[in-house]
């Protein structure tokens, strides 16, 4: 019998394994060096070492270059269709999902709004807006008491929705509110000069982008049928408007709306015609949506091996309790067993006790009629006696 080390891996063990090696541009390295090369530089992670453990590497190395040749790691879409019940989500996940999405979208609309009325708390917005995001993630110290119950009621929380790094999310808020504002202030001096020369504005930086959108929004300078919006102007507008308070108040948002905010930002710049600026946001809003595809696979990946590892530990508790029955089932079976084994004790007790009572009456019996006959016996003797007796005395 082969041993485990030499049995060839699942491929979907190694694609869970693998997932976090080949990412990026080493999603798409093909040749056997390249791949072995990469699987050792990260052979100290805990996954790719269990991986490599437990099977040949040379099956490993091949296993992946197969699932590399694939597309595997380098297109979710290949990855669902390869292994569908990783990726799966049943209807209640995704009604968990949505609505932890709906609660995070409310939180920072009033985040938002709150900034722009002038009144923010930016640390208590970003703390609500986490707290929605978060909402059964962590679990509270428990007493033993109370272990038992919380481990049998215990789910896997929502991975969703999904935040970028507050650093990162503000630096590329800031770097598209300036790659806007010098879009307006170009486009201003085209078509609105008198509006520049009027407001004394003579250089980018005088000008947020949120009067940027009152302005043309004033001066209905801009043609919005000139390309097809997926929202109204006003809408629009109102969005870009976001995006200023988000980056100015640093209110943390998910990256649904984060998206929304680079899709409203292209269509502002090719609104402005604004051809590089028009460039540079679709160019971050797609390595988003790439990191953020990524993100989704992972947390599907995550979320199943959760699950996986949850149902084996209940496995092992279901295995755990039926010996913890068997054995408390076992203790009264030995005590009925024991307490029968003293009922008959005591009953054969009882009846030796009952047999020497009803054989002593008996003797008794015995005994009395015994002398009852001798002392017949004794009174005969005496008759004859007194006979004999008085026979002598009657004779001369």
């Amino acid at each position: 019998m082969k041993s485990s080390a030499m049995n060839k891996p699942d491929e979907r063990v190694v694609c869970l394994a693998l997932r976090s090696v080949f990412t990026g541009e080493d999603a798409k390295v093909r040749s056997s060096k390249a791949i072995k090369k990469q699987i050792q530089i990260h052979a100290h992670r805990p996954d790719v070492q269990a991986l490599m453990q437990s099977h040949h590497q040379e099956h490993v190395y091949q296993t992946a270059k197969n699932l590399l040749v694939e597309n595997v790691f380098g297109s979710s879409l290949r990855a669902k269709i390869r292994f569908p019940e990783v990726f799966s989500t049943s209807p209640a996940q995704s009604a968990e999902r949505e609505h932890s999405e709906e609660e995070a979208a409310r939180s920072e609309a009033h985040a938002i709004r709150n900034a722009a009325e002038g009144h923010s708390n930016t640390v208590e917005a970003n703390s609500t807006n986490r707290d929605a995001a978060t909402e059964g993630h962590g679990f509270k110290s428990l007493g033993s008491q109370e272990r038992n119950e919380h481990y049998s009621e215990l789910r896997i929380p929502s991975l969703y929705p999904i935040y970028v790094p507050f650093q990162t999310q503000h630096r590329l808020t800031n770097k598209i509110q300036k790659v806007l504002e010098d879009a307006c202030f170009t486009f201003a001096q085209e078509h609105l000069g008198a509006e520049l020369r009027k407001n004394g504005w003579e250089c980018t930086e005088q000008v947020e982008l949120n009067v940027w959108t009152r302005t043309f929004k004033s001066a209905r300078c801009l043609d919005e049928t000139a390309l097809t919006l997926r929202i109204p102007l006003s809408e629009l507008f109102e969005s870009i408007a976001d995006l200023r308070h988000t980056a100015v108040h640093r209110i943390q948002v998910s990256v649904n709306r984060l998206l929304q905010f680079l899709a409203d930002a292209e269509a502002l710049a090719t609104l402005l015609n604004n051809d590089h600026a028009a460039d540079y946001v679709a160019r971050q809003r797609g390595r988003l949506e790439v990191l953020i595809d990524e993100t989704k696979r992972n947390n599907d990946i995550l979320r199943y091996r959760a699950a996986e590892t949850i149902r084996e530990l209940n496995d092992r508790i279901a295995d755990i309790r039926k010996l913890q029955e068997e054995a408390i089932e076992s203790m009264l079976r030995d005590d009925r067993d024991f307490r029968q084994s003293i009922v008959v004790d005591l009953e054969t007790a009882m009846d030796l006790k009952s047999s020497k009572q009803r054989e002593a009456p008996g003797e008794e019996c015995a005994t009395s009629s015994t002398a009852e006959r001798m002392v017949e016996s004794s009174s005969d003797v005496e008759i004859e006696c007194e006979k004999h007796y008085g026979a002598l005395m009657d004779s001369p």
